[in-house]
């Protein structure tokens, strides 16, 4: 397959090619050292995000320690962490988490869950609909298109 040709790619290598080029191209809305959580937060954040793109099992503890200084982005990577590792309810819990700490992505996504939940939209069309929410503004397009595919899964 050619570098611009992305037809036949699954979804998993998808996530992977957009993560790695968000990340090379530092768009990173949370990466901010001088944020209320501080430059040490801030550099474990990071380290867990690299570590997230390469499904590297580090990604948990660096995320972990940037979250319990309250990193917005922090929190909603490890809602992926536990959405890959299939564990849905405690993925829901750090989505929730990701929100509470003002993280826009995990607002979104969170509103068009119960939207769709109120209107029964369940399945396939459930990750249309979450994926729609995640647009081209989002504040973690390195992994705010996986969170939501895998979001749908519940």
């Amino acid at each position: 397959m050619s570098e611009g040709n992305l037809v036949g790619i699954d979804d998993q290598a998808w996530s992977d090619r957009v993560a790695c080029m968000a990340l090379a191209a530092g768009m990173d809305y949370w990466d901010q050292p001088d944020g209320p959580w501080g430059a040490e937060a801030n550099a474990q954040y990071r380290l867990g995000g690299a570590a997230l793109a390469r499904y590297d099992v580090s990604a948990r503890g660096w995320l972990r320690s940037a979250v319990d200084d309250e990193h917005p982005g922090a929190a909603f990577r490890m809602a992926l962490w536990a959405f890959r590792e299939d564990y849905q309810d405690v993925g829901e819990a750090w989505l929730a988490r990701a929100a509470d700490l003002g993280h826009g992505d995990a607002l979104n996504l969170i509103e068009m869950h119960d939207h769709c939940e109120y209107a029964c939209i369940r399945g396939p069309r459930l990750a249309d609909f979450l994926m729609a929410a995640v647009d081209e503004d989002c504040q973690d397009p390195a992994f705010a298109p996986e969170v939501a595919r895998l979001f749908a899964r519940t």
